[in-house]
């Protein structure tokens, strides 16, 4: 069975011609990390959050105030929107997540988008 997957976006957003930055943790928490890191050097706004009913009902507080486990990041002015999570995605959703960016991807115009998950490599 195919999980379902929907984005919520709170606000419209204006990235054309921007990027996208893949913050879900791979192997570890350092695309999380690194994510977190970027989005507080300059001002990032929450625009939407990712869930699906296969997700653990988690929330996290941050200042206070409840948010999603896996959320979305914009900054307009330098055209860049970020995936980031608290969740480890399981192996049946890489897939749905990965075109469900895609698709969010290709409906703001971004021209990039960058991830520094590990791909597996067969020996010969």
């Amino acid at each position: 069975m195919i999980p379902r997957l929907w984005v919520k976006e709170l606000k419209p957003i204006n990235i054309e011609g921007g990027f996208l930055i893949d913050g879900f943790p791979s192997i570890g928490f350092t695309s999380a990390i690194a994510s977190e890191s970027l989005m507080h050097a300059s001002p990032y706004e929450l625009v939407g959050f990712i869930d699906s009913l296969d997700f653990p009902t988690v929330s996290i507080i941050k200042d206070g105030v409840p948010n999603y486990a896996t959320r979305i990041f914009v900054n307009e002015g330098l055209k860049v929107g970020v995936f980031t999570s608290y969740l480890t995605i399981n192996d049946p959703h890489h897939r749905s997540v990965a075109r469900l960016m895609l698709r969010w991807a290709k409906k703001h115009k971004c021209s990039l988008v960058v991830s520094s998950a590990p791909i597996r490599i067969q020996k010969e």
